[in-house]
């Protein structure tokens, strides 16, 4: 089965999952043309279109809680960051820096080309 073949197959699975869910409204004769004027405590009325036959359904479901409008904590670092390395006390001779680059250069050879 080919990549996609399998994406789509489990993308299937997904939609049916949750189109037949327990969440959803289980028979016609909970849907409703328009919410009720009552609302029993715990309770919130949910709306629902099927785009496969246009029904448009109101029914009840047990409320969920409301999501805090407050920000979020910062995340901590999992480690501190890294230190930077400490320069030399002396600065390179010219013989050392080219030392240093021609070894620049053997590594950048080894590298493999994109």
């Amino acid at each position: 089965m080919s990549k996609h073949a399998a994406l789509a197959a489990i993308g299937y699975a997904i939609v049916t999952a949750l189109t037949f869910s327990p969440t959803s409204p289980a028979t016609a004769a909970d849907c409703r043309d328009a919410p009720g004027e009552v609302t029993p405590a715990g309770q919130h009325w949910y709306y629902r279109l099927d785009h496969a036959t246009g029904q448009q359904c109101w029914y009840l479901r047990k409320a969920t809680p409301a999501r805090s409008t407050e920000p979020s904590k910062p995340v901590r670092a999992a480690r501190p960051a890294a230190k930077k390395p400490a320069r030399d006390a002396e600065p390179r001779s010219k013989s050392s820096k080219e030392a240093l680059f021609q070894e620049f250069l053997q590594w950048q050879k080894r590298q493999p080309k994109p």
